[in-house]
């Protein structure tokens, strides 16, 4: 390179190994007279670009991309804890800085932001700011409404991972004045300026898209008091059974959202389908079910008590002898576990696993004692009245390894169980059958 090459010039950067293995990449090379080694060139004069990016509440952020472009320079740094970015750049030069940060599209949004889009949707409580506004209208088409609501809901539920038409964030020169506190489609995310002093300052404010509630800091998102509970009835599916699994919630408080992904154990259920209740369709993400994963994402603009009622019935097929305490679980694996009660802070979601499949309360099936065993155990049991009933006991490939059966009087009951007369050691599957009522437990033999 020579006098000649002053300026931008874009050039081939090969890299070999020890092997001979070999790669290249195009870079853009600035030659600058920074020493006066070219007499007929002008001396380049650098100064100081510098600014920090950061959202509307002052919390920095990381892994920025900015980029510095002029006449003259190709550069590009990436934020670091302190959301700080700085440049040295040719003076008396239009240098255009530009943020950009596209990952995790996810961050920070929740079942709250629903609640919030909603409301400003339909006018009962507005977004505070222009940039919340922003945050709002995650397919950039300039308007907050119905569409920005499915593609959040979508997100969340699963369904994509990202929002197709936007990046994850997008960022605003912070001297920026909206009119009348509303975003406009075109509001500048760049800044031009020439550098006229050896030092110069630019912050931006980041808006991270989907979030409403600025709860993309991990900081700001501890959960608090007891987890609102679904509950289930628990009992012993047998290998080719299909069932109906009605989960409820447990809390009669009223609910502004709740969300969580529902994981069955693939080796021994399968999610078919479900029957919605009190939650309709358009709350649940199907498309992972053929993999035993089924997302929700419920939200109102007013709060609403379920109160014991049924959200929806989970269609489930058996493939072995299994409770179904161990074959669903409520994790965060693709939807976050969160709920909301009036309070703004979130709250995590637990299952709940309760005796019995029946309305009738008198009818129970009891642990074992001892439990594990060696030799003997006893089972009790509750009769709503006098009748014939059975207590069988399957392995775990779902064989019938025993079976007692008897008339029972009305209450408490036992009977006794020997382990030898079972055959088999380890887990043992045991089910109460009392008319149309069955139950399910599980027992150790040693």
């Amino acid at each position: 390179l020579g006098c000649d090459d002053f300026g931008t010039q874009p050039i081939r950067l090969w890299v070999i190994d020890e092997s001979g293995s070999y790669d290249f990449c195009d870079v853009m090379l600035v030659v600058q007279n920074n020493m006066g080694g070219c007499p007929d060139m002008p001396i380049t004069e650098t100064g100081r670009l510098l600014g920090n990016i950061y959202t509307e509440e002052h919390v920095n952020i990381e892994q920025v991309e900015v980029q510095a472009t002029s006449a003259s320079l190709a550069e590009s740094v990436t934020t670091g804890e302190d959301g700080l970015y700085d440049f040295d750049v040719p003076m008396d030069e239009v240098v255009r800085i530009a943020p950009k940060k596209d990952i995790d599209h996810t961050n920070g949004v929740s079942t709250m932001d629903l609640i919030k889009l909603q409301k400003h949707i339909v006018g009962m409580e507005l977004l505070p700011t222009a940039y919340r506004m922003i945050a709002a209208d995650v397919n950039a088409d300039g308007f907050i409404n119905a569409i920005d609501l499915l593609q959040v809901r979508s997100l969340i539920l699963g369904e994509i991972d990202r929002f197709e038409e936007n990046t994850s964030w997008r960022f605003v020169p912070a001297n920026h004045e909206f009119p009348d506190n509303e975003p406009q489609k075109d509001y500048p995310q760049t800044f031009n300026i020439d550098l006229d002093q050896p030092e110069m300052k630019m912050d931006f404010i980041g808006v991270k898209i989907g979030d409403m509630d600025l709860d993309n800091d991990p900081k700001r998102s501890a959960r608090s008091a007891e987890p609102m509970v679904i509950e289930i009835q628990d009992r012993l599916l047998q290998p080719g059974e299909v069932v109906k699994v009605p989960m409820r919630i447990e809390s009669d408080k009223a609910l502004r959202g709740f969300q969580y992904t529902l994981e069955a154990n693939a080796e021994a259920v399968s999610l078919l389908t479900l029957e919605h209740g009190v939650v309709s369709d358009r709350f649940t993400g199907r498309s992972k079910m053929d993999k035993g994963v089924l997302t929700t994402a419920w939200s109102t603009e007013t709060s609403q008590s379920f109160g014991g009622s049924v959200i929806y019935t989970l269609i489930v097929e058996a493939h072995q002898a299994v409770m179904l305490s161990e074959a669903l679980s409520v994790s965060s694996k693709v939807t976050p576990a969160l709920a909301y009660f009036e309070e703004k802070v979130p709250r995590d979601v637990a299952l709940k696993f309760v005796d019995g499949i029946s309305s009738d309360v008198h009818t129970a099936l009891y642990q074992n004692e001892p439990n594990p065993f060696t030799e003997s155990t006893k089972i009790g049991f509750s009769l709503p009245e006098s009748m014939d009933a059975s207590i069988s006991f399957y392995d775990v490939t779902g064989k019938q390894v025993r079976v007692i059966e008897g008339t029972y009087a009305k209450g408490l009951n036992h009977v006794v169980v020997n382990a030898k007369d079972l055959g088999v050691t380890g887990v043992i599957y045991y089910e109460l059958t009392a008319g149309q009522i069955k139950i399910g437990k599980k027992m150790l033999v040693h």
